[in-house]
């Protein structure tokens, strides 16, 4: 009885369905992460001993191994770790950018008041250098 609920209820599809849903669900690093993968590690071990890997039982739930598991979830690291690293050289060229505008302004307003004369005597002398 048993052996027929879990054989026609189970399948490889519902274990990768979760495994996904872990994945997207969850940030790669932190404490829930690491909880929910430590979890679906304990679930897919249990599994396996009561089924003594198909002797017992053999489902299509155990196609889908720790192994496989484990795979998925050091390319999701890697993806996340690539993905944190192009956020932090877009913020790093983002503010690079913004310092070199700042900078452009800020010299463009110091000779533009620097350029400015003051009184009439600077008014003569940068009329006489401009027609020198």
């Amino acid at each position: 009885m048993y052996e027929d609920s879990v054989e026609s209820g189970c399948d490889c599809q519902v274990y990768e369905d979760s495994v996904e849903l872990l994945l997207l669900s969850l940030v790669v690093s932190g404490q829930v992460y690491e909880d929910s993968v430590e979890l679906q590690l304990f679930f897919m071990k249990q599994r396996d001993e009561l089924c003594r890997r198909g002797e017992v039982l053999l489902t299509p739930a155990l196609n889908y191994t720790v192994q496989q598991l484990t795979s998925n979830i050091d390319d999701k690291r890697r993806e996340q770790t690539s993905r944190e690293q192009q956020d932090d050289d877009d913020r790093k060229r983002h503010a690079a950018s913004a310092a070199v505008v700042k900078a452009s302004s800020a010299q463009v307003s110091s000779a533009l008041t620097v350029s400015q004369p003051t009184n009439c005597h600077e008014h003569v002398r940068m009329a006489k250098k401009f027609a020198e």
